[in-house]
């Protein structure tokens, strides 16, 4: 059979089908309409809004440094799994070409969402910021520090090379309470 014949097969078999739209990737606030800002957090919210001035708190990486995180106690199937990259993405959040300040705005609107969606297994490219001045890198360092102040994150790890090597990390979430 030719790829010519699959190809008719295929499209006389997807007749009548109509694609699901993905929502599977962040996109910027600035490209999005109708985004919610709160005016107030609740004083039991605990938000990335609310947690961002401990993002400060965390030590910088360079571009080819491995990051790993786990919460102690965890299940060594569950860390296993995450480093195989074997997890299904549920949201994929690229910070390429983001200033410091837009990727941050980016992480906070994509967590709000994965929370939201109870999504727990997520994909954060961020980089390796070899373009960076000096040996930092910034949009991995951002990343490293806003996950480890988050208390859902039970743990995360630079991605295998066809998932973006260290210019990614896989994230594991907590499941959300009633799930």
């Amino acid at each position: 059979m030719t790829e010519k014949d699959e190809n008719k097969i295929f499209k006389e078999a997807m007749k009548g089908i109509t694609p699901l739209k993905s929502s599977n990737r962040i996109v910027h606030a600035s490209n999005k309409k109708n985004i919610k800002k709160r005016t107030k957090p609740h004083p039991d919210d605990t938000t990335p809004q609310t947690l961002k001035p401990y993002i400060a708190h965390q030590p910088d990486v360079t571009a080819e440094c491995i990051l790993s995180y786990q919460k102690p106690g965890l299940d060594p199937k569950l860390l296993k799994q995450l480093t195989s990259g074997k997890n299904a993405i549920q949201l994929t959040i690229d910070l390429h070409g983001e200033t410091e300040a837009s990727a941050e705005q980016t992480l906070i609107e994509a967590w709000q969402h994965a929370e939201a969606q109870a999504l727990r297994h997520l994909l954060i490219i961020h980089g390796k910021g070899k373009q960076s001045v000096g040996n930092t890198a910034i949009l991995k360092s951002l990343v490293n520090r806003f996950l480890l102040s988050m208390p859902n994150v039970l743990a995360f790890c630079s991605a295998k090379p066809q998932d973006g090597g260290t210019g990614a990390v896989y994230v594991l979430l907590k499941r959300k309470r009633g799930d």
